[in-house]
């Protein structure tokens, strides 16, 4: 019956690595990154796009660039709940500063994103719908 299934459900959660309390990603307002020694506080409405480069990142805010010294996965991990999208193994973007989409993303700032063949589908999945 039902409980020998919600057995074998645990079973393979355990079995998977699943933490079934495992709470949902949040979006937060804010987040803190080190720059320079410092940690400081960014808006994350005000993060237009980050750029890759090895173990830090180019930061393009509304504000300016900072330079982190944090990867685009370990970034990505951190901004996806808030709607920022990977274009390119070296871009992640915010999607409310696309303005349009061809062969490259255009900002609303007039910025060019490359789109990388890998995400190609997705972009344009996420800019149909």
């Amino acid at each position: 019956g039902i409980e020998r299934f919600l057995r074998a459900m645990r079973k393979a959660y355990k079995y998977l690595g699943i933490n079934q309390s495992e709470p949902k990603k949040e979006v937060n307002d804010i987040i803190e990154v080190r720059v320079d020694g410092i940690n400081q506080v960014i808006e994350v409405e005000n993060i237009i796009y980050l750029q890759s480069f090895g173990n830090y990142i180019k930061m393009f805010t509304t504000s300016g660039m900072l330079l982190i010294q944090e990867t685009i996965k370990q970034m990505e991990a951190r901004l996806k709940p808030n709607g920022f999208i990977r274009t390119h193994r070296s871009y992640l973007v915010n999607r409310s500063y696309i303005s349009t989409y061809d062969q490259e993303l255009i900002l609303t700032t007039s910025q060019k994103i490359p789109v990388g063949n890998v995400y190609k589908v997705l972009v344009r999945h996420l800019m149909e719908g």
